[in-house]
């Protein structure tokens, strides 16, 4: 489900860090603002301002990127579509992973308010813990990550729940070997859910 601009220089996505020892902007906007040439230290000094920096100056190269080549996976939409219970986790500042997410037809799947996103925190199970407390304190037994990183993997391990591995790709398969299972189409997710709610 990934899908990345071309010819936009400092347009790029990257994820967070599993953990951080201070609260940082997002892994994305902090390489976008390093880019600008912001050491670290006056980046950390404004968090929630540089944020909405690296934010605004993402959607402006977005504006004018390429982006005819993104796509969601086939079936992604249909597939979420069927699950009652989701939200949007990413390393990404919201306005930029809507952005994004708009773009290949998935934003209308993910209500504002849930969720969590890169300006939230930079660690990965400090996200994966705001989005079960947006979600009413969804209980953490019940809650299971999709991902197609070893980072994803790492970061619901720590986080303390289950994770499924998403590996369109023959080569990315070995990589997520640690998840709980691993699925090639998002056509499959909705029944493997079902699947693991009989799991103890």
């Amino acid at each position: 489900m990934r899908s990345r601009p071309s010819g936009a220089a400092g347009l790029r996505t990257t994820r967070s860090n599993t953990s951080t020892t201070r609260a940082r902007p997002p892994l994305g906007s902090r390489l976008l603002l390093q880019a600008d040439g912001l050491p670290d230290e006056e980046i950390d000094s404004g968090l929630e301002r540089w944020c909405k920096v690296a934010s605004t100056r993402y959607l402006e190269l977005l504006s004018t990127a390429d982006t005819s080549d993104w796509h969601a996976s086939e079936g992604a939409a249909e597939a979420l579509s069927q699950i009652e219970h989701r939200a949007l986790l990413t390393g990404n500042p919201e306005p930029v992973a809507r952005a994004r997410l708009e773009l290949i037809g998935l934003n209308h799947l993910f209500p504002s308010g849930q969720g969590a996103f890169g300006c939230d925190a930079e660690g990965r199970p400090t996200l994966i813990d705001i989005a079960r407390h947006r979600a009413g304190d969804w209980p953490r037994e019940n809650t299971v990550a999709v991902g197609d990183t070893i980072a994803d993997i790492i970061g619901a391990r720590s986080a303390g729940i289950r994770v499924i591995g998403f590996a369109p790709e023959v080569a990315q398969r070995e990589g997520l070997a640690a998840a709980d299972a691993v699925i090639e189409k998002m056509a499959e997710l909705p029944e493997l859910l079902a699947q693991l709610r009989t799991w103890h």
